[in-house]
């Protein structure tokens, strides 16, 4: 379309990057869509996997802000998240970046430039999570996603500093905590079919109306029917085989946990995946965490 393009190398957090970008240039845009994903819970969280996520979105941010400021821009887009909306498990640092991009493009707004923060969901043709969709997760076609963009950019100071643009999929959203869906913040947002209306301890209700003897196989074939689900395994699991070795590791075991807890009615250690190391231990500790009186080996 008759567009010029030039590429200059460099990272956006260093001093002296973003100015060289707009040195010569008549920039009437831009797109800030920096991005990494460090993944870990916050109670393994470094400060350095922090840093990693934190500078290119926060440092680069501040950057072109400065850098810009001589600068006649008609937008100023922030590509945020909707981890910053929502949470995201695992994604505590980088939840917070985009947060803060969030509360940038409100200050830049009380001082008269423009600014455009977008929470987005999962890209799903192009970028970090394509892989999402894979997995059953909805996800923007770059059409629709780039299509969005346009609507927010054209609606200029009279759209709100930040919005979100996502896939409604709340199924997928509070799958690892349903309670979410019933809070005030999300009840406009999930259905009913999605709403907690669990009720909590059921499987143990159930197991205690079986003979005693019958307990043992039933939390198994429960457990087994939950790890097949957090771990999306379909083949049967060995009673004596390493949890590990199936796949689990910090935020499958949290997710894991979290079923237990709603399931049961009862507090499971964090740690229980690792101190607890296959199927049929596990389901031992969870019999008398339940107090469900067995007989029989």
């Amino acid at each position: 379309a008759g567009a010029r393009i030039d590429v200059v190398l460099g990272d956006l957090a260093e001093a002296g990057v973003a100015e060289r970008l707009v040195a010569g240039r008549d920039v009437r845009g831009v797109i800030h869509a920096a991005a990494v994903v460090d993944d870990a819970v916050l109670t393994e969280l470094s400060a350095e996997q922090i840093d990693r996520t934190w500078r290119p979105k926060v440092t680069g941010a501040v950057r072109l802000h400065e850098a810009t400021l001589g600068c006649e821009l008609d937008w100023f887009v922030l590509f945020s998240s909707g981890s910053a909306m929502f949470g995201s498990m695992g994604l505590g640092a980088y939840a917070a970046a985009n947060a803060w991009l969030d509360g940038f493009a409100l200050w830049r707004r009380s001082l008269g430039l423009p600014a455009l923060s977008v929470n987005w969901g999962a890209w799903g043709e192009v970028g970090l999570a394509t892989g999402l969709g894979e997995r059953g997760y909805a996800t923007l076609s770059t059409r629709d996603a780039l299509a969005s963009l346009g609507l927010l950019l054209a609606a200029g100071a009279d759209a709100p500093a930040s919005m979100g643009v996502f896939p409604a999929d709340p199924g997928h959203w509070f799958e690892p905590a349903p309670s979410l869906a019933s809070s005030s913040f999300f009840a406009a947002v999930a259905g009913p079919e999605h709403r907690d209306e669990t009720d909590h301890g059921q499987v143990v209700a159930e197991m205690q109306q079986l003979d005693e003897a019958l307990r043992r196989p039933a939390m198994r074939d429960y457990l087994a029917a939950r790890i097949r689900g957090v771990l999306d395994l379909d083949a049967p699991i060995d009673p004596a085989a390493s949890l590990v070795a199936l796949g689990f590791d910090s935020l499958s075991a949290m997710r894991l946990r979290r079923r237990l807890q709603a399931d049961l009615a009862v507090a499971v250690p964090a740690t229980v995946v690792w101190t607890h190391p296959t199927l049929a231990v596990l389901s031992e500790h969870l019999l008398e965490r339940t107090a469900l009186t067995l007989e029989g080996p």
